[in-house]
């Protein structure tokens, strides 16, 4: 009978995640239940293809690593100042704007309660 527990199970074994009391009672399982032991075998040709792959990645080049935490570190240092000025420019904008508009009147008719819509009712 095929389990979900047992999927798991393989799948934390090939990942040497069981105890050995874990691994005896799901090699026992394996033993009288064809499908988890196909699942199994379906398993371990996957994670056979997976191993021989990895040997094939190259290494990054020599010093790699150091470039890649001076470039981190760099920009960590030199945030994106560019944001905040777009931030305060619209800031500022959004400000001028909004005294034009009180400054026009428009505070006036919105305290007043009245719209143009409500001229013609």
């Amino acid at each position: 009978m095929m389990n979900d527990k047992y999927t798991e199970k393989i799948s934390e074994w090939f990942d040497n995640e069981l105890n050995p009391d874990e691994v005896a009672e799901l090699q026992a399982h394996l033993a009288g239940c064809s499908t988890c032991r196909q699942t199994y075998e379906s398993m371990q040709h996957v994670h056979t293809l997976l191993l021989g792959a990895a040997a094939h990645v190259a290494a990054p080049d020599q010093g790699f690593v150091q470039r890649f935490e001076s470039r981190l570190a760099w920009r960590q240092a030199h945030k994106p100042w560019h944001i905040w000025v777009a931030l305060g420019a619209l800031l500022v904008g959004t400000l001028l704007f909004w005294s034009a508009w009180a400054i026009s009147g428009g505070l006036l008719l919105v305290n007043a309660g009245g719209s143009a819509l409500d001229a013609n009712v």
